[in-house]
């Protein structure tokens, strides 16, 4: 299932390139697990969301709280995964 996701978030890259776009912002967790393979529990709804950051070129970038970074470290192909508190403070980085 995880390289199921990676390919698809590596077509979706190529067609960024194909349409001159640099960068793509995901919140949802429907398009977060279609293209890196993980889901969250609390999500946008509880004010707890993971964000999704496909770059034209280089590795995505997740940003996902700080309670929830372990589990999506161990879910996702992702190693760029940013982690946050409630205070809206970055506080590192999973891998």
């Amino acid at each position: 299932m995880l390289d199921e996701a990676k390919q698809r978030c590596i077509t979706l890259q190529n067609r960024m390139q194909e349409l001159g776009i640099s960068h793509v912002v995901f919140t949802s967790e429907s398009s977060i697990a279609y293209l890196v393979g993980f889901w969250g529990y609390l999500g946008i709804e509880f004010g707890r969301p993971s964000i999704l950051v496909v770059r034209t070129e280089g590795d995505p970038i997740v940003i996902t709280p700080l309670m929830e970074s372990e589990m999506v470290a161990e879910m996702t192909w992702v190693k760029d995964i940013h982690r946050w508190e409630d205070a809206g403070k970055t506080v590192g980085r999973s891998r």
